[in-house]
Order: C-alpha cells, then sequence, then structure tokens
C-alpha cells in the first residue's frame, strides 16, 4: 500500500471529519474493552480458617468419601510439593497424632470450598485455585492462591489490545481516506456542500421560534381533545372515576 496522499489538496473537510468519527467510535471501543478486560484473570486471594474447623471440614469430607482422612486430629502442619513452574502437584497433613495424610490439589479444592462455605459472610468457590502456600501459625490455617498471569499481567494485556485495535484502525482508515473512488465521492460531496446556501442568525432564531410555537400549540390541543373526549366518556359511564375536566382543574391550581 503506497503511503502517498490521494489528491491531498482536495477533500479535506470531508476526510477529516469522517476520520475524526471513525476515530471517537474506535476511542469508545477501546475504553469500554479496556474496563472488560480489567477483570480477567484471577487475583491472589486468602481463606483463613481456625485449625479445628478445616480438620472437621476434612474429616466430615473424608466420611463422606470412605477415606481413611476421616480419622485425622486436629491438623498442625501442611507441606506444599510444588512441580515445574512452582505449581503445587500434592499437599502432606500432619495431624497432632504425628498421622500424615496425602491430598491432590483437586482434592483441596474441594476443601478449601467446604472451609469458605461455612465461614461467616463467604460464599462456596466454584473452582477455587489448589493453594500454592499453606501456613499454619498458632491454631490458624492460611490458604494462599497465586495470582494468574493473566491478571498479573493484565495493565500490558490492556495496553497491548487497545494499541493493536487503534493500529488495525488507523491503518484501515488511512487506506480508506485515500482509496480513488471513495476520495473521489468526498471531493464531490465537499463541493456540493460549498454550494449550500447556509441561513442567517435572524432566519434560525425565526424558524425556532415558529417550532417552538407550533409544538406547544400542538401540545394544548392534544390536551383539549383528550379531556373532552374522557369527559364524555366518564358522563357516558364508559369509562370509571372522576370528571377529568374537574380534576385538572383541582391539580392546576392546587384545589
Amino acid at each position: 500500500m503506497s503511503l502517498a496522499i490521494y489528491k491531498s489538496g482536495q477533500g479535506y473537510w470531508t476526510r477529516l471529519l469522517s476520520g475524526v468519527g471513525v476515530g471517537v467510535l474506535v476511542l469508545a471501543g477501546v475504553a469500554w474493552l479496556w474496563g472488560e478486560l480489567g477483570a480477567v484473570g484471577t487475583g491472589r486471594s486468602v481463606i483463613s480458617a481456625s485449625s479445628s474447623m478445616v480438620s472437621q471440614n476434612l474429616a466430615e469430607w473424608g466420611r463422606d468419601q470412605n477415606l481413611p482422612i476421616a480419622n485425622i486430629a486436629t491438623i498442625r502442619k501442611i507441606d506444599v510439593q510444588v512441580g515445574p513452574g512452582n505449581q503445587p502437584t500434592g499437599f502432606t497433613l500432619t495431624d497432632l497424632n504425628g498421622q500424615t495424610f496425602s491430598l491432590t490439589p483437586a482434592n483441596m479444592r474441594v476443601l478449601m470450598n467446604r472451609v469458605a462455605a461455612k465461614q461467616s459472610g463467604n460464599t462456596a468457590i466454584e473452582q477455587p485455585d489448589p493453594p500454592a502456600n499453606v501456613r499454619v501459625d498458632q491454631q490458624t490455617i492460611k490458604f494462599e492462591t497465586e495470582a494468574s498471569w493473566a491478571y498479573t499481567n493484565r495493565l500490558y494485556i490492556q495496553a497491548g489490545v487497545s494499541v493493536g485495535i487503534i493500529l488495525v484502525f488507523g491503518a484501515l482508515v488511512y487506506y480508506l481516506l485515500n482509496k480513488p473512488n471513495i476520495v473521489d465521492f468526498m471531493i464531490a460531496t465537499e463541493a456540493e456542500m460549498k454550494k449550500v446556501n447556509w441561513p442567517t442568525k435572524r432566519e434560525v432564531m425565526g424558524s425556532t421560534w415558529i417550532v417552538i410555537c407550533g409544538t406547544v400549540m400542538m401540545a394544548v390541543l392534544l390536551l383539549v381533545v383528550d379531556l373532552a373526549f374522557a369527559e364524555g366518556f366518564v358522563r357516558m359511564h364508559v369509562l370509571e372515576g372522576n370528571p377529568p375536566v374537574t380534576e385538572f382543574f383541582k391539580n392546576l391550581f392546587g384545589g
């Protein structure tokens, strides 16, 4: 595509205003998309509960699933095994009796969901991420999840997508506004616009008052006709209620 401007000295205003109009629409769309992309990914979260609550939920879940973990006492330690990319691959729980139990990331999701659902003011998490870190401090267990890559880099995603859209539409507008058949049409349009006889300020003011007065007269006429028909239908007992003309003047004069 040639970067030369086709007939650069002609059709300036039609080309400029067309580009501005498209630019406003594109920027409005980019602003909306920026806000939507601000919600991508999941942020870091912390679910905190007492060791006894976590142990009780774990035991209940173990009984539901007929697992030996149903016999667990209060948890005193949780170790996290991590794999490539620092992602958790398993969890080892140790209770006060020295027993150890292993949980997969999927099982830990179930446990976190149960704990979050039973805490006051919290609701169940549909698909919680497995915790990247678990801490047991003074009879309190904290499950800490890492923020997703998309959440951590959402500003770069927003900026990259927005700049990309602006560049694409900018190039498209530049191409279209230099396409011969479109430019010739705009040049012809601008030439015709220069032949238009625009009204003077006095003529515009006069026409405006005529429109205002005509609108008011039409509104009054429609009000009178509406009240007349309503009054007649009430008098003939077709409609129920008080006579509308009487009610209108009562409301108008506060009687």
